[in-house]
């Protein structure tokens, strides 16, 4: 699974500092930062990044070098690789010498640069057959389902589907006939309501202390809710 540990590879100690300070402060990653190829490729295959944010030239080389090195590596060839330079013409080279996931345009705004990794992280999970919602994330393979990044249950294949189905449309609701349409053949939904009825049923009792998040809206159908965010007592 793809983690929250990003390595910065800049010369510019300036955007370096500020952009892993930015990762660091601001969000979920853990953020390590190097200033050349070679602290770059050691600093990789020491703590396993799963995001590389890699400038194109470098004091001492350049990004074909870090990259060919981390693609070349086994335990880090799944690293996703963010090629960053203010140089235009460097975006063919990114993709093809470097093998990158994305190329960037400095300068680029952090929110955005963080928006491009999770696109990322999106894109390789949908290949993979994972949904992720909040604190929720699903393994299509194995129908399991995890909180927190830790396993929590596995359903059977068809209450998987529901769930995935319903955290994926998160917020919209969707109709017991909608439901069913998806489950069933069009032509015969109508007629299965009551499955769809008991399916939810048991998909709840199966899914405990989740069981809250699959909500009821009268007169419309059903929704996963995920939880709001605590308040902090004054």
């Amino acid at each position: 699974m793809i983690g929250d540990t990003l390595l910065v590879v800049d010369d510019d100690r300036l955007w370096r500092n500020s952009t892993a300070d930015y990762f660091s402060r601001f969000s979920s990653y853990k953020t390590y930062a190097a200033a050349s190829c070679a602290e770059a490729i050691s600093l990789a295959a020491r703590i396993k990044p799963d995001y590389v944010l890699l400038d194109y030239h470098l004091n001492d080389g350049c990004a074909v070098e870090v990259a060919g090195a981390i693609r070349a590596d086994e335990t880090l060839k799944k690293a996703l690789i963010l090629v960053v330079s203010a140089d235009e013409t460097m975006r063919e080279a990114a993709y093809a010498e470097c093998q990158a996931d994305h190329f960037i345009l400095k300068p680029a705004q952090y929110a955005t640069i963080e928006k491009i990794m999770r696109g990322l992280k999106r894109r390789v999970y949908l290949d993979c057959g994972i949904v992720e919602k909040d604190d929720i994330r699903l393994e299509t393979m194995t129908c399991q389902v995890f909180k927190d990044s830790r396993p929590l249950l596995t359903l059977s294949p068809e209450r998987f589907r529901l769930f995935a189905m319903l955290v994926e449309k998160a917020p919209a609701v969707l109709s017991e006939e909608e439901i069913a349409a998806r489950f069933y053949s069009p032509e015969i939904a109508p007629e299965k309501r009551n499955c769809v009825q008991v399916l939810l049923h048991r998909l709840r009792q199966d899914l405990g202390p989740l069981a809250e998040r699959i909500q009821n809206r009268r007169g419309a159908g059903w929704a996963y809710v995920p939880p709001g965010p605590v308040e902090k007592s004054s």
